[in-house]
């Protein structure tokens, strides 16, 4: 029993790992969606458990299952419809990496972080929110970076549209290389 604690505690630091490489996730934290940082937070902290609850509980570990939550979940907690099927691999790592904390395959769950290019859990991350362009007062920047600070990392495989969208909504679309 004190074994599973172990790996529930694992699941959960290497999810959180997981999530801070998901792009959609960070560009929602990035853009202030879900509310303030406090409540951020706890929604982050409730969907790692969550995951991390569901993923041991279940003796099939249905990825089908897993998947649909995490969508669900982005939909209802931060207002995102995920486009781009990135919940499918979110899933499917966090399922891949299980199996092998169950068969105490340590090393190649740490190759495999060792691969991502943040190595550290979403909790510990401090993204700055990125302010609608209706909130600036001050436009006099010549910078042509829309993201601001706020933005980190290489987001070659997203693009956010902000025509025709509701105001409010970011929409995240998968651009498939050529």
């Amino acid at each position: 029993m004190d074994n599973l604690n172990t790996i529930e505690e694992k699941l959960k630091e290497v999810t959180g790992i997981i999530f801070n490489n998901w792009y959609a996730l960070k560009i929602v934290l990035e853009h202030g969606q879900g509310g303030p940082r406090g409540v951020q937070n706890c929604k982050i902290q409730n969907f790692l458990s969550s995951i991390t609850s569901m993923v041991t509980s279940s003796k099939d570990n249905n990825l089908n299952d897993i998947s649909d939550f995490i969508y669900d979940f982005m939909d209802d907690e931060f207002d995102t419809v995920l486009e781009d099927d990135s919940h499918l691999q979110v899933a499917k790592e966090i399922c891949d990496l299980y199996k092998l904390l169950l068969t105490g395959n340590s090393l190649d769950v740490n190759n495999r972080i060792g691969n991502l290019p943040n190595k550290n859990s979403i909790l510990t991350c401090n993204f700055n929110t990125v302010l609608n362009q209706n909130q600036v007062k001050d436009s006099s920047s010549d910078d042509d970076d829309d993201c601001g600070d706020g933005c980190s990392g290489n987001n070659n495989d997203i693009s956010m549209e902000q025509d025709d969208v509701d105001p409010g909504w970011t929409v995240v679309k998968h651009n498939r290389r050529k």
